[in-house]
């Protein structure tokens, strides 16, 4: 993969998980870190670390309402000639500032969108003194961040991805089944889908028709 600016995205819909250790306590971050950042969302409920261990290595977790919803999971990436991913050290811990956006939906619940979060740019810095900002943001119902390395001026090759997502065993999600549209038009005429439970899991059935 070659580009000139990297940028990797992740969205989390932090309302529909929610995860425990064994004990049913919150996670707790690994040992031999140091919180280096902490981005929250606007109504505080959604708190976003950003943790660097004794050897340098890069490390972020979620929590919602005190909750862990993603547990310490690994942030940085492999160039062909430049290691993003060990050994880091902080440059700075940036400050937060409010992002808002409106735009508009056509085929959505609501029409006029307003989006809010606080955006926090965290910069790190290889052993070869090469710096990758980390841009978080933070909103009420999620999170996302992006890879930005302001020294590029070429294209880049990326040979490893460490960026990771640490779900507890204990974690639940809500997840849309799909089924195959059938047919005039290849539509589903007929939702929403009916669930059965068998023990630990659920099966999504549902009914498609054509015209």
């Amino acid at each position: 993969m070659k580009i000139k600016i990297i940028v990797i995205a992740c969205v989390l819909f932090c309302q529909s998980l929610s995860a425990r250790n064994e004990k049913g306590q919150p996670a707790q971050s690994n040992l031999n870190t140091n919180q280096v950042a902490q981005v929250t969302s606007p109504d505080k409920s959604v708190v976003l670390q950003v943790l660097l261990s004794a050897s340098g290595d890069i490390q972020y977790l979620v929590k919602k309402d005190g909750t862990a919803v993603i547990e310490p999971s690994a942030l940085g990436v492999v160039m062909k000639d430049q290691d993003f991913a060990a050994h880091m050290k902080l440059v700075s811990g940036g400050y937060p500032k409010l992002i808002t956006d409106r735009y508009q939906t056509q085929n959505a619940k609501r029409s006029n969108i307003l989006y809010k979060a606080n955006e926090q740019v965290v910069t790190f810095s290889n052993r070869d003194n090469k710096k990758m900002d980390i841009i978080f943001r933070v909103s009420d119902d999620g999170v996302a961040f992006r890879y930005f390395f302001p020294w590029i001026t070429s294209t880049k090759t990326i040979l490893k991805e460490h960026t990771s997502f640490s779900f507890n065993n204990q974690a639940r999600a809500w997840l849309q089944p799909m089924s195959e549209a059938i047919g005039f038009s290849r539509q589903c005429r007929r939702y929403p889908h009916r669930l059965r439970r068998h023990g630990r899991h659920t099966e999504a059935r549902s009914h498609c028709r054509g015209r």
